[in-house]
């Protein structure tokens, strides 16, 4: 009653003197016991205040007097299952203690008891939850944001920290992405509670591209927030445009022989129909340009076998020396044929790695026939193989480390820098005209980089117009 007593002599905003602090609950237990008596009391006095003042008065004493054991007891047992209640949170994981002095029910204390555990179970449900909900959002691999009314961000998770800066809670979103399209959708969520879904792209050349996703966010007796989401499309959208050269790519180098042989057929069945020599010359051109559409479609199985066995490293061990001798074999005649002189440089003992045997002598055969084709009548071609006990740094991934290195080198007219970063994609040629006269697909060092890839190793290209290119291979020696 000294809280009551202080607030009714005026001593309001005063600050109590130490230990005089009482808890909400004690004090509205203090009043709920003193108002028993009091009530008792008004309520006799308003029925006999209309016969007698005196009567009113011995009425309110009279019932005081009633009153006040019966309120004093009461205050026994709150108090009790007060204290009872407040040394319940260090013993939930024990028996409840019985109530001091037998004063209350034994039944009341076990309802209670079994009431304050569920709520603490709840209350640590509900936690472990909010957890795991903020550890599932902090390892979510989309950025994500929680914004609020004003258009501020209050949470970010660790993607959207990486991908757009850690300094963002705080900061307006449209300091941040300052897309038109999301600002508007984060408006729609928080004033009219509405999904949106789009597709945005960096205002960037080749920028990266995101679905965007905005929810609302509506929690009881809290503002609204607008939930954020960017799930980054960028790698299936090159695979799409990929996807889509190569058709056009494709559909364009068989369409090419096509159209030839096609046109020679309709001059054979008309003008020429009875003209020998042309007849022998159309025949021929026709068998090279069928030659021509059976290497595409043999390189393009190839190409496909590759990309599918690209992440599964062979474990076989082979002779390296002995793959590169079988390359030069099947090349010599034509090397022959044209005045090229192979020279080699190879160790005089097998050069043991793992390896595909059949694969690898597909890139040395790859390599050494562009050699050929685009290293001059008459020109000689290198081709070296040594162990480098420190790979130098144009061996990409193997630089540092012990390595197996295959050079061919040319003395061609050589390569433009600015074509050398693309000579592995598919279909890409420096020359076109060249490349299709001298038989060629543009498959072959799409093909040698795929199964080079698939050997840990490493193609490096070295080119200097006028003088001629050198084509490295370096693959792991890392038997055990």
């Amino acid at each position: 009653m000294a809280d009551v007593r202080r607030h009714w002599n005026g001593q309001i905003g005063e600050v109590p003197p130490a230990g005089a602090i009482r808890h909400p609950s004690r004090l509205l237990r203090e009043l709920a016991l003193w108002a028993a008596p009091v009530w008792a009391t008004s309520v006799v006095g308003l029925l006999l205040g209309w016969w007698s003042p005196l009567a009113a008065l011995g009425a309110a004493a009279i019932g005081t007097c009633f009153a006040l054991p019966f309120a004093v007891v009461r205050r026994r047992v709150i108090e009790n299952l007060v204290d009872l209640v407040e040394s319940w949170p260090e013993s939930f994981d024990r028996e409840p203690p019985p109530p001091n002095n037998g004063i209350v029910d034994r039944g009341l204390v076990d309802a209670l008891w079994r009431f304050f555990r569920w709520l603490r179970a709840r209350a640590e449900r509900e936690a472990a939850t909010t957890a795991l909900q903020a550890r599932l959002l902090r390892v979510l691999p989309d950025p994500l944001f929680q914004i609020d009314g004003r258009g501020y961000i209050v949470t970010a998770n660790r993607a959207a920290q990486e991908r757009f800066g850690v300094e963002l809670v705080g900061r307006p979103l449209r300091h941040v992405l300052r897309d038109p399209a999301i600002l508007d959708a984060i408006t729609l969520a928080l004033d009219a509670d509405l999904d949106s879904r789009l597709e945005v792209q960096e205002p960037k050349a080749l920028g990266r591209r995101f679905q965007v996703e905005v929810l609302p966010v509506r929690i009881p007796d809290e503002a609204p927030l607008a939930l954020l989401v960017l799930r980054e499309r960028t790698s299936e959208h090159m695979t799409q445009r990929l996807m889509s050269d190569f058709v056009a790519n494709v559909s364009h180098e068989i369409r090419t022989p096509l159209t030839a042989v096609r046109g020679f057929i309709e001059t054979l069945q008309g003008p020429a129909k009875d003209d020998a020599k042309a007849r022998e010359r159309f025949l021929a051109t026709m068998a090279a340009e069928a030659d021509r559409m059976n290497r595409l479609v043999s390189e393009l199985l190839v190409l496909s076998r590759v990309e599918l066995m690209e992440r599964e490293r062979p474990e076989a061990v082979i002779d390296l020396v002995d793959v590169l001798h079988r390359a030069v074999a099947s090349l010599q005649s034509q090397a022959d044929a044209q005045g090229i002189a192979l020279r080699l440089d190879l160790p005089g003992s097998p050069l043991k790695l793992r390896g595909d045997a059949d694969q690898l002598l597909q890139v040395f055969l790859n390599l050494l026939d562009n050699a050929l084709k685009y290293g001059g009548e008459g020109r000689p071609i290198d081709l070296a193989c040594r162990r480098l006990e420190q790979a130098p740094p144009r061996a990409g991934r193997l630089a540092g480390f012990e390595a197996i290195g295959v050079d061919v080198v040319d003395r061609g007219d050589g390569i433009p820098q600015a074509a050398i970063p693309r000579l592995t994609e598919r279909f890409f040629r420096v020359d076109t005209s060249r490349s299709r006269r001298l038989g060629g697909t543009g498959l072959g060092l799409a093909i040698v980089k795929h199964i080079v890839n698939r050997h840990q190793g490493h193609l490096a290209i070295d080119s200097t117009q006028g003088e001629g290119s050198r084509f490295t291979v370096y693959l792991p020696a890392d038997l055990p």
